[in-house]
């Protein structure tokens, strides 16, 4: 069978299987195009038209309820709640806009809450600002408390990365805050190619718009340059939830996920040959 996962996955994440079939076949031939295309403006005009074409498989634009809101982000927020409370805060990459909505109930009103996004959601919530704009070449001539990439990172080619993250920097005051959340390469792949492996057992690379799925040691080296004092919480998946006062150095997480018996060990736990608790790569970084 070509895509063996694909019933699963499209069950788990109540995706149309052929919805899911022709995004990872756009997906993995823009992959291969970008990866080889050393022209920037190219490459970038390549981002562009991969999201233009896969975003309509992914119901971003989906109206939802606040219940619905509180219920999918409460968890993930009480991880960011320490920097995201009372800050001015931009959301780069940041989808269908439902992490920022579910923050704005939270945030105090007088706060800039802004979310950037080459197709931001169509949205005239007063708390938020909703800007269309590549991700990688953008300027709002202003700076922010707080920049949020969740599950953004790992969509931008290793040859870009360097340049980017002087452009998050630029947005971010001096001694503000920068938090990363993002799939672990060693529990991939992440992104569409979990129709072929949806084992989270990290023996396939990703094949589609993921192209840096990545380690703490590797986003810690990355941010070197701009960024200091790096913490994280609990790296697995789930667990960190449970105790999201957990935070501690992600230099001891970076000792961690090196351990090659433990990440043995955690993939020996599988329920239908996914592996169970899987880790994350989270990290919450300071501008020097």
């Amino acid at each position: 069978m070509k895509y063996p996962n694909l019933e699963r996955f499209s069950k788990k994440n109540n995706f149309n299987p052929q919805f899911l079939i022709n995004a990872y076949e756009i997906e993995t031939e823009y992959h291969n195009l970008i990866i080889n295309e050393n022209d920037t403006a190219k490459r970038y005009k390549l981002y562009n038209d991969l999201y233009e074409k896969v975003h309509p498989f992914y119901n971003r634009n989906t109206i939802i309820s606040k219940s619905f809101l509180t219920k999918k982000f409460k968890f993930r927020f009480n991880l960011f709640k320490k920097y995201l409370i009372n800050k001015d805060f931009l959301d780069v990459g940041c989808g269908g806009g439902y992490f920022l909505k579910y923050t704005s109930l939270l945030n105090s009103k007088h706060y800039k809450l802004y979310g950037l996004d080459a197709n931001p959601p169509n949205d005239d919530s007063s708390d938020i600002k909703f800007i269309k704009s590549s991700i990688l070449d953008f300027n709002l001539e202003e700076q922010f408390d707080v920049v949020l990439l969740s599950h953004v990172l790992e969509h931008i080619a290793p040859i870009d990365l360097a340049n980017f993250i002087e452009l998050i920097s630029k947005h971010i005051k001096s001694g503000g805050m920068l938090l990363i959340d993002m799939p672990h390469k060693n529990f991939g792949p992440w992104d569409v190619t979990r129709i072929i492996d949806g084992s989270n057992s990290g023996q396939m690379q990703s094949r589609g718009s993921h192209f840096f799925e990545s380690s703490h040691e590797e986003v810690i080296k990355l941010l070197n340059k701009n960024f200091e004092n790096f913490k994280s919480p609990l790296p697995f998946k789930f667990i960190r939830y449970l105790f999201p006062f957990l935070i501690i150095n992600s230099r001891i997480v970076v000792k961690i996920e090196k351990w090659k018996w433990f990440n043995k060990f955690l993939k020996s736990f599988r329920y239908k040959g996914a592996v169970i608790i899987p880790m994350e790569c989270t990290l919450f970084a300071q501008k020097k």
